[in-house]
């Protein structure tokens, strides 16, 4: 007896579908907190130079440190969502790729700053 082909969701447009957006819930949380980390990248800057002068402590390491966290942070849960939750979409991989060469840069270059002592 044939199995009924119709009842299979084969189409490219599904699979393709499938694999761009993530299918986990971490997958989700992670490429939020990728989104919310690449925007704080853009803002705190224009933070700093409008509040410079009001707030010192925005033109100290307070910025850059959270930024770094934000990034290391969401590159550990993109992470944890590709290896753990086998969630291997476009927009997962992409996200890890960004977050851990970005995240990996900027901690790098902090503690480097931090140990010099400027």
């Amino acid at each position: 007896m044939p199995q009924d082909i119709s009842s299979q969701d084969s189409s490219p447009a599904s699979s393709g579908t499938r694999r761009f957006w993530p299918q986990t819930a971490l997958g989700w949380a992670s490429l939020f907190l990728t989104v919310i980390a690449f925007a704080c990248l853009a803002i705190f800057p224009i933070i700093t130079v409008h509040y410079r002068k009001t707030y010192p402590v925005v033109d100290t390491w307070v910025m850059p440190a959270a930024a770094a966290v934000l990034l290391d942070l969401a590159a550990v849960l993109n992470v944890v969502s590709f290896w753990r939750c086998h969630d291997r979409t476009l927009l997962v991989i992409a996200a890890m790729t960004a977050t851990l060469v970005v995240g990996a840069f900027i901690t790098i270059f902090l503690v480097g700053e931090g140990l010099a002592g400027t």
